[in-house]
């Protein structure tokens, strides 16, 4: 079973997109896990939707550190772009599996699945 996936979206802000979809592990547990060699100093977004909600706090922004790991330092929640919210869903959209058994409510995954 997938826990994350990632989307290379290299934005003004980020270069990648870390989609959540293991909702029975805190995302904690699963950004530990994530190795991003390749993005030392730049910044991850991450979407939680699927183990928070679709809420304010769906979306946390951090920096990856001089070994390749997230820095849990460098966290804060965004309010991302309706681009980068839309390619998000689409994204999700593709785990449907995830989606179904997620802390969404139906009507939100009904939205997300359309």
């Amino acid at each position: 079973m997938e826990k994350y996936c990632l989307n290379r979206i290299d934005t003004k802000e980020y270069f990648v997109l870390v989609s959540l979809l293991d909702y029975r592990q805190s995302i904690s547990e699963q950004l530990k896990t994530i190795l991003l060699e390749q993005g030392v100093g730049k910044k991850v977004l991450v979407d939680s939707a699927l183990i928070s909600g679709i809420n304010d706090y769906r979306f946390i922004s951090l920096k990856v550190s001089e070994d390749g790991i997230l820095d849990f330092r460098t966290i804060e929640y965004v309010a991302p772009n309706s681009s980068i919210i839309e390619f998000s869903n689409k994204v999700l959209s593709n785990y449907k599996e995830y989606v179904e058994h997620s802390v969404l409510s139906s009507v939100q995954v009904k939205a997300l699945l359309k």
